[in-house]
């Protein structure tokens, strides 16, 4: 169950990380400044409110409602790694990843840290995605 105390407690929050200022945050989103104050569980806020400031707080509307620990999990994708299951033993992110590494008998594990560390943190996770699909196909 979503209560206002709830969603409240996590827009603050979101604005104390942010930096922001409740009073400019709520007016740039089009609500009254004291919106979080006259808020009651019966009366909520509507979708679109809801929406503006997780915009404007650069945090998911589930965060605020406390769906999840993740703030920012609004900007989470399905990751596609490809064929695991395919003819493409040597070779890993085959298929819809951005990267691919063929990998030799010997230093495999130098090789795939390096090229791990040169990837940007969005890259490394559909890296650690496929790594658990991997381990599951085994």
């Amino acid at each position: 169950m979503y209560t206002t105390q709830i969603l409240t407690e996590r827009i603050k929050l979101a604005l104390k990380v942010s930096g922001k200022k409740q009073k400019e945050v709520l007016l740039n989103c089009g609500a009254n400044e004291n919106t979080l104050n006259q808020l009651s569980d019966k009366k909520g806020l509507s979708s679109f409110t809801l929406a503006k400031i997780s915009d404007e707080l650069d945090c998911s509307v589930d965060y605020l409602l406390g769906r999840t620990e993740n703030p920012q999990s609004h900007k989470s994708m399905l990751l596609t790694t490809g064929d695991i299951n395919g003819d493409y033993n040597n070779v890993i992110g085959h298929g819809n990843s951005d990267i691919s590494i063929t990998v030799s008998a010997s230093g495999q594990a130098a090789a795939l840290l390096e090229a791990f560390e040169k990837l940007d943190p969005f890259k490394q996770a559909k890296v650690l995605v496929y790594v658990e699909e991997l381990e599951k196909s085994i």
